[in-house]
C-alpha cells in the first residue's frame, strides 16, 4: 500500500489527503483506509451523494493529477487525535486557478456534529493553504439555510462575497 503522508497536524487533528489507492477503496472497502491509518472506527460516512461524488468526480480527477497536484484533487480525512476517529472530511472542489483561487467543500460526520470539529478542520486546512504558493484565496458556498456551515466560515474569517436566491458565497485571502 502507498505510504500515507499527513499533510497537516494541528493540536487536535490530523488532516490526511487520501492517495489514489485509498480513494479507489473508499466506496467499496473503506475499512482498508481506516485500517491503514490506524484509526479505531472502521466506518467512513459515505451516503449515496458522496459515493457518486467519489466515483464521478474525485476519482477521475485524481487519476489525471500529477503527483504534485494530488492534494488538490482528492478527499481529505480529518482525524481526531484524542478520539483516534475520523470526524469529518473535505475536498478542494475547484482550483487552484490562474488567480490562485480554490473552492472547498466539507462535511462533519453525523455523530460529531455541533461539537466544533468543522471549525477546527477548516482552520487547519487554512494553515495548510497559507503554505501553498499556488493558493491566494479560499472560497466556499453554503446554502442559506445551513446556519452551522455559515458559522464555521465566519469563525474562520471568511467574508461574504455574494449571494443568490439559495446560496451564500464566501472568500478568505490566505496569501
Amino acid at each position: 500500500m502507498e505510504a500515507v503522508q499527513t499533510a497537516l497536524e494541528t493540536e487536535e487533528l490530523l488532516l490526511v489527503p487520501l492517495t489514489l489507492e485509498q480513494m479507489e477503496n473508499f466506496n467499496e472497502n473503506p475499512e482498508k483506509i481506516t485500517a491503514s491509518l490506524g484509526v479505531k472506527d472502521h466506518t467512513l460516512f459515505n451516503p449515496q451523494p458522496l459515493y457518486n461524488l467519489n466515483s464521478n468526480f474525485i476519482l477521475p480527477r485524481l487519476r489525471k493529477a500529477s503527483s504534485t497536484d494530488q492534494a488538490y484533487n482528492t478527499r481529505w480525512l480529518a482525524i481526531s487525535k484524542d478520539l483516534n476517529r475520523v470526524v469529518a472530511d473535505f475536498l478542494i472542489k475547484k482550483g487552484p486557478d490562474e488567480e490562485g483561487e480554490i473552492e472547498i467543500g466539507y462535511g462533519v460526520y453525523p455523530k460529531y456534529e455541533r461539537k466544533g470539529w468543522m471549525t477546527k478542520v477548516v482552520a487547519g486546512f487554512l494553515q495548510w493553504a497559507q503554505d501553498q504558493p499556488r493558493i491566494t484565496t479560499v472560497m466556499a458556498e453554503t446554502a442559506k439555510e445551513n446556519i452551522s456551515s455559515i458559522k464555521v466560515l465566519q469563525k474562520n474569517g471568511f467574508i461574504l462575497s455574494r449571494e443568490t436566491e439559495k446560496f451564500f458565497y464566501w472568500r478568505k485571502k490566505v496569501d
